[in-house]
Formats: C-alpha cells, sequence, structure tokens
C-alpha cells in the first residue's frame, strides 16, 4: 500500500529537512562571529536564527497550509541567502 506524496508532504519535508541541515551547520560548522574579516556580525546571525525559529514553528503546526510550507521555505531560503552575502570583507 503507496501512500501518494501530497504537495503539503512534499513542502513540509524541505521545509524539515532545510532546518536539520542548517541547524546541523550551526552546531558543526565555524561560523565565526564578530567584525572582522571573514566573520559574520552577531545581528546577522541572530537575523538567521530568527529565521529558523519561525520555520520551525511552521513546521510544528499541524495546521499548516501549503502555502504557509511554501512561504516558510522561500523565506527561510532568502535568510540563508542574504546571511551568506553578509560575511564581512
Amino acid at each position: 500500500h503507496v501512500i501518494p506524496l501530497t504537495p503539503e508532504m512534499v513542502a513540509f519535508n524541505e521545509l524539515k529537512e532545510q532546518i536539520r541541515v542548517l541547524e546541523w551547520g550551526i552546531e558543526n560548522l565555524s561560523i565565526k562571529i564578530g567584525n572582522d574579516s571573514g566573520q559574520f556580525t552577531q545581528q546577522n546571525f541572530d537575523v538567521l536564527l530568527a529565521a529558523i525559529n519561525t520555520a520551525k514553528i511552521v513546521r510544528d503546526n499541524p495546521n499548516a497550509s501549503l502555502q504557509d510550507l511554501l512561504d516558510a521555505n522561500t523565506t527561510l531560503h532568502t535568510a540563508v541567502l542574504v546571511f551568506n552575502s553578509t560575511i564581512n570583507p
């Protein structure tokens, strides 16, 4: 008996995986916080953490709609792109 994947299930799994990868990276990679070259400011890191926490709220909401999940995926992806672009020169 095969359960068909709904768009909601796909979006949920993508969001769950995106959160998992980001949390693993934060725990296991050396993200340098500071104002020196090659570092990220605490403010920019906090913005990324807030985006992850917001995505977790959507992930943990059993009533999240497909649009909620898609929006959370997009917002989190954008937050990562912005964060990566804020490394101090």
